[in-house]
């Protein structure tokens, strides 16, 4: 494990990195977990995909990255990925093309669509877009995906997801307070069959 995090009474330190270190970008490293939470980092080298390749898990935290590069997606062994707390307003397409990706938490960005192509992260367990600026929910795309966890609260939906029906069981969608704002979703199951609703 690789750790370059800073963290200074919950705070991101002055002294934090504002770019990659110089040994990741120019040589190829067996590193398969990197921590450079509470950082300076506004984006991400389009080599550092290669240079990496055995990487599984990767911590972005608290950082300033409003976009990722398109050879993200040559991450092909990362599960883990968190970029919470960052400056993203989009679901950067890369993303959406991680096919072994499992968690990824993307909660206190500005994010504020959910493109329809996240049906293709067919290992995605548990997403976090909790804290962005969602005021809808592409509810039959993430119904492809094969959810256990799901967390929306603290949005700014106008539209609560509807009934949907595909093959398999269901999921549920808890405390939609939409004078709030408010949605968790949370489900178990490998396929989504249908979309409860529940309010109080």
């Amino acid at each position: 494990m690789l750790n370059f995090h800073q963290h200074v009474e919950g705070e991101q330190s002055m002294d934090g990195l504002t770019e990659f270190p110089y040994e990741l970008r120019e040589s190829i490293t067996l590193y398969e977990v990197i921590n450079a939470s509470f950082n300076h980092l506004t984006y991400i080298p389009e080599e550092i995909p290669l240079r990496i390749p055995h990487l599984t898990k990767l911590v972005l935290s608290y950082n300033k990255i409003d976009s990722l590069p398109d050879t993200f997606l040559l991450f092909f062994h990362l599960r883990e990925l968190d970029l919470d707390h960052n400056q993203l307003t989009t679901i950067p397409k890369p993303l959406t093309q991680l096919l072994t990706l499992e968690k990824l938490d993307l909660s206190h960005n500005a994010i504020n669509e959910v493109p329809s192509d996240i049906e293709n992260m067919q290992s995605l367990t548990r997403l976090n877009l909790s804290h962005n600026k969602l005021n809808s929910v592409a509810v039959q795309s993430l119904a492809m995906c094969p959810l256990k966890v799901l967390l929306l609260h603290n949005n700014q939906l106008s539209k609560p997801p509807q009934h949907v029906c595909n093959e398999g069981q269901s999921i549920s969608f808890y405390n939609c307070h939409l004078g709030k704002a408010s949605l968790v979703c949370l489900g178990s199951l490998k396929t989504v069959h249908s979309v409860q609703m529940f309010t109080g």
